[in-house]
């Protein structure tokens, strides 16, 4: 199958300790978390996952967050 791009932009990644500014790559097959580098370039920043593998939750309908959760090879 092709690759194509779903939808991109700018998201507020938080960590279990740190808040960081990342810019994601929804594609058909995969997403994509980098960050945009002074030189213009994104780098990824956390190893791509398949989007048969994510669960997305909304955490709250006022507040525009959610949880993505990677299902990995054991459930």
């Amino acid at each position: 199958s092709i690759r194509e791009l779903i939808h991109q932009g700018p998201l507020k990644l938080k960590d279990s300790s740190k808040s960081l500014d990342v810019h994601c790559f929804l594609f058909t097959d995969i997403l994509l978390i980098t960050q945009l580098k002074k030189s213009k370039k994104y780098k990824i920043i956390k190893p791509p996952v398949s989007t048969n593998r994510l669960i997305v939750k909304e955490l709250s309908q006022t507040d525009k967050a959610f949880v993505i959760i990677t299902i990995n090879d054991y459930n």
